[in-house]
């Protein structure tokens, strides 16, 4: 009996067997089932090396494919790209596995010529994995024959009309099962192309001059499109993130128009903070239930931010006064939130920028309740991103540029996501608080890849001067913001908990659940009247975060073990709130009371 054509299989990052999960292969997987195909995807989750590669043994003995398509679109997901196609072919030898994304398109011919790949696609991968698979001509790839490698033409871009015929297919027809799956915040496919520089990245406009569809376009792709894609996530999930251009065009126009009002949760990370104004934010607070906003400004000097603007190698620049006018609009809506982040250790990036960005950074929390938190990254260069194709321009050296070496990197990395990469810099930069040693530096500025500047230790110190920051992400899950935020009070047995409605009350309501467990309350009341937003927060919102962490709604974990105490009768809950729509947390288990107007 056949298998299925094409299984799509998401990689481990590391040896670890954390993971990044490319969503990108929810509508090629979708191209392809729209035509016929039978198509699955898999996502080999975090856990130990051998138990993904059973997982993975396991989908090949179910489905049998005759294809299978590997995510090559991060660079640190190399090991784990090159380590399934190994386990696809010792299991069965005649499978036919094919890589690619961005990472893959840049190391084509290293990846092709490793004997656990047979074809690399470079570029986009729709119809030239469709040709593929057909039997037909090849396009955009490079494939093994007669002992030799051979490459076709990156002639393939999206076409207009692929960008609004290309839709999701319902997703239990390309996933076994979806609703386990699927990431807990799933992106949302907006338009394609960027008209940015951005010095560490592969798709900056200098380093996509190939491309057949010209560097830098930007196109939006359809609102119609948009809204059945969102339609068909919906069946599973309540918060969405949305991650493209903040140009209003009538295409976003249409969509903020017509998704259902208070529905769901949005996360919206604007690439340019420069084209978003004010009206945005108050538009999308009001039809979402929740908003996050996740802002780059690049950097938090504004003296430094402007001459690497000036320069075109960062996103435009975006003066302190125009992020500020967003970030009032934020915390004037009450159920918005926003997170803040950028980078140090970057090119002409001298010691009083640092301490200039970090002051600012500081004085962002003490002004603006609805910060979430704050991170900063040293800077880490992608395969073929301007800094490592002239590194001179930069005054920069780069430590990482063969295909071998972001290999062997990415075997042995030790951070799992952005957030908990940051963290484990910090940790060495904490060990070295007192002076970088030789082997603090190297470790460092190997993760890295890259270092600029004649004094190796630089980056270091740099990253390191963020340390006793408190507007650090992690500082703000453990306290209120100021004295009066939560309040409680001992009534006939019952601990009384208000929560202050001043845009943290999601971070604050995680708090209290902390507090009940670890003081083992057993009869509570939470008065969430004053930040009445909380109570159209979807239970997706509150799913516990696992990957990419800093794209998620940051929350302790003690808040989800809360509720389900509450619904197994652990603990006697009662919430006194404003009106409930149906989506709303509040409406899941038997084991919460709630007190609600209109409900």
């Amino acid at each position: 009996m056949p298998g299925i054509d094409v299984l799509f299989v998401n990689p481990y990052i590391n040896a670890a067997g954390d993971h990044l999960l490319d969503e990108a292969v929810l509508w090629i997987a979708s191209f392809l089932s729209r035509r016929g195909l039978q198509v699955r995807i898999m996502d080999l989750n975090r856990g130990p090396l051998e138990e993904n590669r059973e997982k993975l043994r396991e989908k090949l003995r179910m489905h049998r494919p005759s294809f299978a398509a590997i995510s090559g679109r991060w660079w640190d997901s190399l090991y784990g790209s090159c380590d399934v196609a190994s386990v696809i072919k010792e299991f069965d030898p005649s499978v036919v596995t094919v890589t690619g994304g961005e990472t893959a398109s840049h190391f084509a011919l290293d990846l092709c010529a490793r004997p656990e790949f047979d074809v690399v696609i470079r570029g986009k991968s729709e119809l030239p994995l469709l040709h593929l698979v057909r039997g037909q001509p090849l396009m955009n790839c490079v494939w093994k024959e007669g002992g030799a490698l051979r490459e076709s033409p990156v002639q393939y871009f999206h076409t207009p009309a692929e960008l609004e015929e290309i839709r999701l297919s319902p997703l239990a027809e390309i996933f076994d099962d979806p609703d386990q799956e699927l990431g807990a915040a799933p992106y949302v496919w907006l338009g394609d192309g960027c008209p940015y520089n951005c010095l560490f990245c592969t798709n900056a406009v200098s380093a996509q001059q190939s491309s057949p569809n010209g560097p830098g376009k930007v196109r939006y792709r359809p609102a119609e499109a948009i809204l059945h894609d969102l339609a068909q996530l919906g069946e599973y999930r309540d918060l969405f993130l949305f991650d493209f251009q903040p140009i209003q065009t009538e295409v976003l126009d249409q969509v903020i128009r017509n998704v259902p009002r208070k529905r769901y949760g949005l996360i919206y990370e604007p690439w340019a903070i420069r084209g978003m104004d004010t009206s945005l934010v108050d538009r999308l607070a009001e039809t979402f239930a929740v908003c996050k906003f996740v802002f780059d400004p690049q950097v938090f000097s504004e003296g430094l931010r402007r001459d690497l603007a000036a320069r075109r190698c960062v996103k435009p620049f975006v003066s302190n006064e125009h992020l500020e006018s967003l970030l009032e609009r934020i915390c004037r809506a009450g159920n918005a939130l926003f997170t803040i982040s950028g980078l140090c250790a970057l090119p002409f990036e001298e010691p009083d920028h640092v301490q200039e960005g970090e002051a600012y950074r500081r004085s962002l929390l003490e002004r603006f309740p609805a910060m979430e938190g704050s991170y900063v990254l040293p800077l880490m260069i992608e395969p073929g991103s301007p800094i490592q194709q002239h590194p001179e321009t930069f005054s920069a050296i780069t430590l990482r540029r063969t295909f071998e070496e972001y290999l062997a990197h990415s075997r042995t990395r030790i951070f799992p996501s952005p957030v908990p990469w940051w963290m484990n810099m910090l940790g060495i930069a904490r060990d070295c608080a007192r002076g970088p040693t030789p082997a603090h530096v190297e470790e460092f500025n190997q993760h890295c890849g890259v270092r600029c500047g004649e004094d190796p230790g630089r980056p270091l110190r740099h990253a390191a001067a963020t340390l006793a920051n408190p507007a650090n992400q992690f500082h703000l899950a453990r306290q209120p913001f100021r004295p009066g935020e939560i309040t409680c009070r001992m009534q006939n047995g019952t601990a009384c908990y208000w929560i202050e409605g001043n845009g943290r009350g999601l971070l604050n309501l995680a708090i209290v659940a902390r507090q009940i467990l670890e003081s083992g309350q057993r009869d509570v009341e939470l008065d969430l009247r004053d930040c009445a937003w909380l109570t159209s927060l979807p239970r997706t919102a509150l799913v516990p975060q696992t990957v990419y962490s800093f794209g998620y709604l940051h929350h302790d974990p003690a808040l989800s073990r809360f509720l389900q105490a509450a619904e197994r009768g652990e603990i006697r809950a009662r919430f006194r709130a404003g009106r409930i729509p149906p989506t709303s947390f509040l409406k899941q288990g038997t084991g919460l009371q709630v007190d609600a107007a209109g409900d």
